[in-house]
């Protein structure tokens, strides 16, 4: 199995913010505040995570600055 496949190694989070995206979306579940703030300690970055329309929508406030 690749890493990739593996749940440590599917980070969508942080796959987001190494490709520059301004943010992703997640699957709604009640672990994804957990997994967000363990993202904001490691990185130290300005993100917010909210849900809407059913899926949990997070923005890195530094790379949206960046694009506008």
């Amino acid at each position: 199995m690749n890493e990739t496949n593996t749940f440590k190694g599917n980070n969508k989070i942080i796959q987001a913010y190494e490709s520059n995206q301004i943010g992703c979306t997640l699957d709604p579940s009640p672990n994804n505040p957990f997994r967000l703030h363990r993202f904001k300690k490691k990185y130290n970055v300005e993100v917010t995570g909210k849900e809407v329309d059913g899926s949990y929508v997070i923005v890195f406030w530094n790379k949206l600055k960046q694009k506008i």
